[in-house]
């Protein structure tokens, strides 16, 4: 028989460790148990927190908050020593809070005990009451449940509606919001059912729906409701409404009118009247609006029910009223006032005597009845007569609804100039941001030739060139792409002018490569610089792939609006030191289709760290309390309340979790192998034996954004077993409870390599010794335990690939 002695001794690591210990802060209180109120459900705008101590004589809690990735914490409550519980209010949803608890007594502060919690924002069905109010109205009460920012859409149903209508909308910006609605359009005995949309604002989708239906049970009135119609004798238009009220009842006081636009919550009274008055006129509608009207009696102190109305307005076209006249300096004076309740559009005309057609010289918009347009045309000859066309549009649709012209001859005299001759240069192709003009005449003693200059629908012309007789070209520079431009050019000779010669020309624009730069930027990230160096519209797509994107991922797009334009991108979604190929796709804006790709690669040299997993840790799932940090190789001991947590930097946004092969993720904090629930840790279960968890951080959702380096720890579950299940393996610990030392006894195959841990719940572990059992299948090791704290141990004895666990007391 073979005996292996193992001394354990206190090697240089464990005697620092003694000594660091020695020499730290030594408190006299100890931390308090700091834990989260399962007992009312943590939200996002609320959380219960629990502090307790089996100290005496404590004279007061402090509680400390932060902002995770804020710089201080921040004292926000005191309590006494017998308070236990303290409500933290106004919490933002959806944000990571850290909490800091610690206890005061005789001048000395305990250490702190620290929580950290995510508020969440769930959906939770709101409160949604119906009831009859006096009057015959219903009133409609919405509590807000949720710390969402949700939006309710109300719809009604009434006895002759063949679907629901929608009423009123509603947002409610935090939970505890009440909104109310006041319902006066019902009528007495009728049921009606009102079903209430709730809705994410954003996104806004339909999450729940519930519906209460309600028979209006009031007394009912001794009045018959009155006969209540629109005067068709007179057509109602855009901004009047003639209404008629009609009864058979006597002896009534009054006449009511009440008045809302559809989907308002109050109706508003606006007129009274006689019963001997029977028509009412409705002043100051908005045209293309939808009103609800309602209609009641009063005699002698009570109310008839109301009889309601519903109308849409809209707006009829009247001629515009169209003058043209000989202004005063020259020129011809246009005015156009507008006469219709619609939104018109106009479209002026001028056909000279030389033209085949008539040419389109400006365009308007008038909003309401009464807006008074002017044009002042100078293109004009002395002694021409031209006719004026006025096109009038609706704006919405546009299409031609009137038509009228005017004719007028130019009163001032001519000229003894010929006009001259006008043209654009063939010779060179026009482009988009430049043109050649050449003007020629057969006069003689020209002083000087002027080119004139404006867009197509404006007033004015703009003198921009002037030149001597003997230019002949003129190059036009900075025009815009796809745009009319019209010309004049005229001589000038001993004080008098030619008649105007004109030009018609619009610009068109050619795709050429835009410039594509990529830097390194001064501060991290990479700087991406577009030139737009075309005169169409073009739009851009920018794509990055990085080192572990199988394709390249969109990351901008950009639209360009003339030649010239910067675009400019700052790109920090990096890692320093690694490679991306930024690729430029170039488009047509209309029609958008690809007409280029260029790509571009860079190795960063500066950029965001990637995010990573700093440890593990147990967590009681039951208490959310944290059990202690995990090591490689370590042991827990088998518990079906079992969770175990990533820890991150603050820059993870999501953990991909692998256990024995099989994937878990999450996208929040805190990131759990197990998960959470409304950011209480759920419940995992793992039986007995060898795990290997790894765990990959993102700095996105789902997996998104940069990826950091997978951590990896191995464990085993271990199960306080006194009794092998194996008959081929026996253990024995004598004697157990163990005072100073003991006898390892272990009976296994020959040459079976044994491993002997010693662990308890806290983390602490021991090797006390490890050896293959000899030919006599047994193994013998003699443990002196003296250095060895007393207390619940678990010996953990592997032979081969099986594990055993003997639970043993050190005393």
């Amino acid at each position: 028989m073979k005996r292996l002695l193992l001394t354990i001794v206190c090697v240089f690591v464990l005697s620092a460790f003694c000594a660091l210990r020695a020499s730290a802060l030594k408190f006299d209180i100890p931390a308090p148990h700091f834990i989260i109120n399962n007992h009312d459900e943590p939200g996002g705008t609320y959380l219960n927190l629990e502090v307790h101590t089996n100290e005496s004589e404590i004279e007061k809690i402090e509680i400390w908050q932060r902002e995770q990735g804020a710089s201080e914490y921040h004292l926000i409550q005191e309590g006494t020593g017998t308070q236990y519980e303290f409500v933290i209010e106004n919490l933002k949803p959806r944000t990571t809070y850290e909490f800091n608890a610690r206890l005061y007594r005789d001048g000395e502060y305990s250490p702190f005990s620290y929580l950290k919690y995510t508020t969440y924002s769930d959906f939770y069905v709101p409160e949604f009451s119906v009831t009859t109010s006096s009057g015959h109205a219903v009133d409609i009460s919405i509590t807000n449940m949720t710390y969402a920012d949700n939006s309710y859409i109300l719809f009604r149903k009434g006895p002759n509606d063949q679907y629901q209508q929608s009423i009123a909308f509603f947002t409610a910006l935090d939970s505890g919001e009440v909104v109310k609605y006041h319902d006066t359009t019902v009528v007495d005995g009728a049921t009606y059912t009102y079903t209430l949309e709730s809705h994410y604002e954003n996104p806004r989708g339909a999450i729940h729906e519930q519906s209460k239906t309600i028979t209006i049970t009031g007394a009912g009135s001794a009045i018959e409701k009155p006969e209540f119609i629109i005067d068709g004798s007179n057509e109602p238009i855009g901004t009047f409404l003639n209404l008629q009220v009609y009864t058979n009842e006597t002896g009534i006081d009054k006449v009511e009118i009440w008045q809302r636009k559809q989907g308002d919550a109050e109706y508003h009274l606006i007129q009274e009247g006689p019963v001997a008055q029977i028509d009412y006129q409705i002043l100051n509608l908005k045209p293309r609006t939808t009103y609800e009207f309602a209609a009641r009696l009063y005699r002698d102190g009570e109310y008839s029910p109301f009889s309601y109305l519903q109308h849409t307005t809209y707006s009829n076209f009247y001629e515009p009223t169209f003058n043209i006249s000989n202004a005063p300096n020259g020129g011809v004076d246009i005015t156009i006032i507008d006469n219709s309740y619609a939104d018109n559009s106009y479209i002026l005309f001028k056909q000279a005597p030389n033209d085949q057609y008539p040419q389109s010289i400006a365009f308007f918009t008038a909003s309401d009845s009464g807006k008074v347009l002017q044009y002042h045309d100078t293109v004009i000859v002395a002694g021409n007569t031209y006719k004026y066309t006025l096109e009038s549009h609706y704006e919405n649709p546009r299409e031609e609804i009137y038509e009228q012209s005017k004719t007028i001859t130019v009163t001032s005299a001519g000229s003894a100039i010929e006009k001259p001759e006008f043209i654009i240069d063939g010779s060179n192709e026009p482009i988009g941001t430049f043109l050649n003009l050449q003007v020629y005449t057969n006069e003689t003693g020209i002083d000087k030739v002027e080119i004139w200059q404006r867009k197509q629908g404006d007033a004015e012309y703009h003198l921009i060139q002037e030149g001597p007789v003997a230019q002949i070209d003129y190059q036009i520079l900075n025009l815009k792409p796809r745009t009319t431009y019209e010309f004049a050019a005229r001589l000038y000779r001993d004080g008098e002018y030619s008649p105007f010669s004109y030009l018609q020309h619009t610009t068109y624009s050619n795709f050429y490569e835009p410039t594509f730069n990529i830097s390194n930027a001064p501060n991290g990230g990479v700087d991406i610089t577009i030139i737009d160096n075309s005169y169409a519209d073009n739009s851009y797509i920018l794509f990055k792939q990085g080192p572990n994107d199988q394709y390249p991922q969109s990351i901008a797009f950009f639209t360009a609006s003339d030649s010239g334009n910067v675009l400019q991108y700052h790109d920090t979604v990096i890692v320093a030191g690694d490679t991306y190929t930024y690729t430029l796709e170039s488009h047509y804006e209309n029609p958008r289709e690809e007409i280029y790709e260029q790509s571009k690669t860079i190795t960063t040299t500066g950029g965001t760290d990637k995010p990573q997993i700093t440890g593990f840790t147990l967590v009681d799932p039951y208490t959310d309390a944290d059990v202690r940090n995990l090591s490689n190789h370590d042991f827990i001991m088998y518990s079906n309340r079992f969770n175990i947590r990533a820890n991150t930097t603050n820059n993870t946004q999501s953990v991909e979790f692998f256990l024995n092969g099989k994937r878990f993720g999450e996208n929040q904090e805190p990131y759990a192998l197990f998960g959470d629930t409304k950011g209480n840790y759920n419940v995992g279960k793992l039986t007995p034996g060898d795990y290997t968890l790894t765990a990959t951080p993102y700095t996105g959702n789902g997996k998104q954004g940069i990826k950091g380096a997978t951590s990896t720890i191995h464990f085993t579950v271990i199960d306080d077993v006194n009794k092998t299940k194996d008959a081929t393996v026996q253990i024995d610990i004598f004697p157990n409870p163990v005072v100073s030392s003991a006898s390892i006894e272990v009976s296994a195959p020959e040459n079976a390599l044994v491993t002997i841990d010693l662990r308890n719940e806290n983390g602490a572990a021991y090797r006390l010794g490890q050896n293959r059992v000899g030919s006599d299948r047994l193994m013998l090791t003699d443990w002196n335990a003296d250095e060895v704290t007393p207390g619940v141990w678990y010996m953990i004895i592997k032979v081969e690939d099986q594990t055993f666990t003997k639970r043993v007391i050190i005393k």
